[in-house]
C-alpha cells in the first residue's frame, strides 16, 4: 500500500488521513486464489521509499495498490520504469484504467488504483490471471454466473469495457433484474452492497432496458 496519507488499521485517521484497508482486501483476494501472501507497510509518497521496497522482494508478483496514475505523486510508474520496465500503462476498462504492468528484476509488479473497488478490479481481471498462468490453469473469474435483465438502459463509450456492480431482484420472469448501483469507484460500500457484477464488452455503448446480460455473482 502507497500513500502518505494512510495510516494502519487502528490507529485514529486525523485531518486529511486515510486508514488502509487496501491490503486487507488484496489479500484476501490473493488467499482465495491459493497465493502464499505477504502484506507490505506502508509506503509513503517518497521515490525512495518505493525503490527500496520494491527492490527488497523476493516474490513472483508485487501489487503496488495506489500512486499508479499520472499525477505527481503516483510514483508507481516512475519507479517501476526506472527499476525495471513498464511495458502497461493504462487500460481500457473502468474501473481500474490506471492499471499498470511492469518487471523489476524477475518479479512481475502490477501497478494498481488507489480507489477500493478499482483496486479489486485490478486485482480480479489482472492479478488472478497471470497468477493462473504462472499455475498453468485455466484464466477464469472466480464467480458462478447468471442470466439477468437490466431495470434502465446503460450507456458507456463504445471502445472501454465496463463493470458494472448490481443488486438483482427477483421478477415473474425467469431471469432476474439487475440495477446498477451509483457511486463510484472510491466507495467500497457498494462492493459490499453488490450482489454480483456486468461486464459490459467494448465495441457497443448501448445496453437497452431488459437487455438479458450474464452477472457474475458475489456469493
Amino acid at each position: 500500500p502507497t500513500g502518505s496519507e494512510l495510516v494502519r488499521l487502528g490507529v485514529h485517521p486525523r485531518g486529511s488521513e486515510v486508514v488502509e484497508s487496501n491490503s486487507l482486501m488484496l489479500e484476501a483476494l490473493a488467499a482465495r486464489d491459493h497465493a502464499d501472501v505477504a502484506v507490505h507497510s506502508i509506503v509513503s509518497d517518497d521515490r525512495g521509499e518505493l525503490e527500496r521496497a520494491l527492490l527488497d522482494v523476493n516474490t513472483d508478483l508485487v501489487v503496488v495498490t495506489g500512486g499508479s496514475s499520472v499525477g505527481v505523486e503516483d510514483l508507481g510508474p516512475v519507479v517501476v520504469r526506472a527499476l525495471g520496465e513498464l511495458p502497461i500503462h493504462g487500460v481500457a476498462i473502468r474501473p481500474a484504467s490506471p492499471t499498470g504492468l511492469g518487471i523489476v528484476g524477475r518479479t512481475l509488479v502490477l501497478l494498481a488504483p488507489g480507489f477500493p473497488v478499482a483496486s479489486f478490479v485490478a486485482w480480479d481481471m489482472f492479478a488472478r490471471a497471470i497468477l493462473q498462468r504462472m499455475e498453468g490453469a485455466p484464466v477464469r473469474l472466480p464467480y458462478e454466473t447468471a442470466r439477468v435483465r437490466l431495470a434502465k438502459a446503460h450507456r458507456k463509450p463504445v471502445d472501454r469495457v465496463e463493470i458494472q456492480r448490481v443488486a438483482l431482484a427477483r421478477s415473474t420472469d425467469e431471469a432476474p433484474i439487475a440495477t446498477v448501483l451509483p457511486g463510484g469507484a472510491a466507495i467500497l460500500s457498494t462492493l459490499t452492497r453488490a450482489d454480483a457484477f456486468l461486464l459490459f464488452p467494448a465495441g457497443r455503448d448501448t445496453f437497452e432496458a431488459g437487455a438479458e446480460l450474464t452477472a457474475h455473482l458475489f456469493a
